[in-house]
């Protein structure tokens, strides 16, 4: 489900906001040894908020605060060892949870003519950050130390910068 709502304040500055909530499920269960394995992710609310305000005709500035989920798919869940890649090995986690990433955006624009410059500052927090991990066992199949490639819930990880872009029509075709 999801609402938004967008408007302007007087000549102040315009904004939208929204409000999602999800929710989702997976069950599986692996033919040839009937291990059942499931998810149920409980309901989620993801709230956005933008903001902009035009400075002048050409100069504009954004505000905007976002969280998102990212889901484990369907291979990173499944935690049947696929052996068909002797280099690369892999299994799925069925433990797995999704990852929640809260995003804030600062933006500055200018335009003149067919010019457009944007400048952009970020900060982005990730709880729950899906990750490759790399775990040694012995390979029932040649009896052998293997690396198999799994998946795993890190703690969280911080990402920020800042963004320059400039744009202009070189040529009228």
């Amino acid at each position: 489900a999801y609402i938004s709502v967008a408007g302007k304040v007087k000549k102040l500055f315009s904004y939208k906001v929204g409000l999602r909530a999800e929710s989702s499920a997976y069950d599986g269960k692996l033919l040839n040894t009937g291990e059942k394995f499931s998810n149920r992710y409980p309901i989620s609310l993801f709230p956005s908020v933008f903001l902009s305000k035009s400075l002048t005709q050409t100069d504009q500035i954004q505000l905007s605060v976002t969280r998102r989920v990212n889901r484990p798919n369907f291979f990173q869940l499944i935690p049947f060892v696929d052996y068909s890649d002797s280099l690369n090995i892999t299994r799925g986690n069925a433990d797995l949870v999704p990852e929640f990433t809260t995003s804030s955006e600062f933006s500055y624009s200018k335009t003149k003519g067919s010019a457009t410059f944007l400048t952009s500052v970020y900060y982005k927090h990730t709880n729950n950050l899906i990750t490759r991990y790399l775990n040694q066992e012995v390979n029932p199949i040649s009896g052998k130390l293997d690396l198999i490639n799994t998946y795993i819930n890190a703690n969280s990880s911080i990402n920020y910068g800042a963004e320059f872009t400039y744009t202009n029509k070189i040529a009228k075709w």
